[in-house]
């Protein structure tokens, strides 16, 4: 698309978004949807993102929804499916921000990259992705990614402790032990090690889609032991959330974490 023609259609859009802030979004915000909350739930809360490395940062999903309503729906859509009124005019469309299997594979810097510098700083993203890094500020770019986190992986969607709990019973206990500890029977097999769920200085540095990632894609995907196995195509994702949630139990939650029942 030629400069000339991407030029207008930025400005179609920016009249588009102009009318529908000031009609559609505020019938949105008054019945309380757009967001990946359940109808009639409260607002998500906090949400713990990784900045890069082992740097963690504490953003406002709440807020990442206001800030979205206004800024992102004309294209992405109220509910992220990429259905907004201006996403027939535009070639490529936007992409299903609901897409878990997607959207688990964006790193949340990633998605802060590409909120920031749009879709020009972003190889092989949309032309018509806005940057963003001048109109909003840091926290609320990152406020936004929390948002986009709470849009493909709903609440009601993460998982259940007991069934993560009888998973890692079945499936994980030979290489990090019943505990967690990564004492299991074959462990002396494997180098580096199994990893310590124990070790609650060592589980800060991930966030919970770290631990998603490397259970669904594997050690070889995620750069850490190549002898963790990819489990994204035998587990669904209700499952794959399930074993994160009983995995932070193994840091001292209030429940016993000991696991040694078979799956069902």
């Amino acid at each position: 698309m030629r400069y000339a023609e991407r030029r207008r259609v930025r400005l179609l859009l920016a009249s588009v978004a102009f009318l529908l802030t000031c009609g559609f979004l505020g019938v949105e915000l008054a019945r309380g949807e757009g967001s990946g909350a359940p109808a009639g739930s409260d607002p998500p809360g906090i949400v713990t993102l990784r900045t890069n490395g082992s740097g963690m940062v504490q953003a406002d999903a709440a807020n990442g929804r206001r800030l979205y309503l206004t800024y992102c729906v004309v294209c992405h859509g109220a509910t992220g499916k990429g259905d907004g009124p201006a996403a027939a005019m535009l070639d490529p469309k936007p992409r299903p921000l609901t897409d878990d299997r997607l959207m688990s594979t964006r790193s949340d810097a990633w998605l802060f990259r590409a909120v920031t510098k749009g879709g020009a700083g972003i190889p092989g993203a949309s032309v018509h992705m806005g940057a963003w890094e001048e109109a909003l500020s840091e926290k609320e770019r990152w406020d936004l990614v929390a948002h986009l986190r709470v849009l493909h992986r709903p609440t009601q969607d993460r998982g259940n402790v007991e069934t993560g709990r009888a998973l890692y019973g079945t499936y994980c206990w030979n290489c990090h032990g019943r505990e967690g500890k990564g004492n299991g029977p074959f462990v002396h097999l494997f180098v580096p090690p199994s990893r310590d769920f124990t070790s609650a200085e060592r589980m800060a540095r991930l966030s919970d889609q770290d631990l998603f990632n490397a259970i669904s894609r594997g050690g070889v995907a995620t750069l850490v032991s190549p002898y963790m196995p990819a489990w994204g195509g035998v587990f669904s994702d209700q499952q794959l959330w399930s074993l994160v949630r009983f995995l932070r139990l193994l840091q001292g939650g209030t429940e016993q974490p000991t696991a040694g029942q078979p799956a069902k």
